[in-house]
């Protein structure tokens, strides 16, 4: 437990792995889908008072407002099933079964809108970002192509996201561990990354910016 933004405050503790995971879940659906989840604005107003609460930017609907919850629940499911027997979900744990279904059916509802209502914006003209989501609609649209169906897409973009948020929580877990433990690595870290951009921290990282992150043995 550690104190990560001082605008909550010295006296209210963040629990880490909450927080990456959290972390994991919207930078994958905003690589994925486009989609801006805020689920650390979220975390964020759940732990601090009203006052310092920050206004979340609401997403599509109102339905869409706490997919993040939902994909969340969803890989729960997939616990769920890989490891309580048939037998047992469909007798003692069925109304968990059940619920764990409606999920998966709210789930597949919802990508579908999503990919609707990106469908409707690429049709529009919108300008849009390079999210997974777009490049696979916009694939293979010449006329002597044949373009994937909602169907297709979706089965792409749920296994991407299962398979992502997990593991990416997990990485980024064990290399703040490995940190924590070594602070001569980490200094070496935060001494390559002023090297390469200095004081620009918050601009856009370049491929010629990931060529010169090779940390060089002293």
């Amino acid at each position: 437990m550690r104190i990560l933004s001082t605008e909550i405050g010295d006296d209210v503790p963040i629990d880490f792995a909450i927080w990456i995971h959290k972390f994991s879940t919207e930078i994958t659906l905003q690589a994925i889908l486009g989609l801006k989840v805020s689920a650390l604005a979220k975390y964020f107003n759940d732990s601090v008072e009203l006052s310092k609460r920050k206004c979340i930017e609401q997403p599509i609907d109102e339905e869409i407002q706490n997919f993040d919850q939902i994909i969340d629940t969803r890989l729960k499911a997939i616990l769920f099933l890989f490891t309580v027997p048939a037998f047992l979900r469909h007798t003692i744990f069925k109304k968990r079964n059940d619920a764990m279904h409606e999920n998966r059916n709210m789930t597949q509802r919802m990508i579908m809108k999503i990919i609707d209502h990106r469908r409707k914006e690429i049709e529009d003209h919108k300008e849009l970002g390079s999210d997974m989501l777009t490049l696979l609609i916009t694939a293979n649209t010449g006329e002597n192509s044949k373009s994937l169906t909602n169907d297709q897409i979706y089965q792409i973009i749920i296994g991407a996201i299962i398979g992502r948020i997990e593991s990416t929580a997990n990485l980024l877990c064990f290399i703040v561990y490995q940190m924590a433990h070594y602070p001569n690595v980490l200094s070496r870290l935060r001494e390559e990354l002023n090297t390469i951009f200095g004081s620009e921290k918050n601009r856009q990282i370049t491929m010629e910016d990931l060529s010169k992150c090779i940390m060089q043995k002293p």
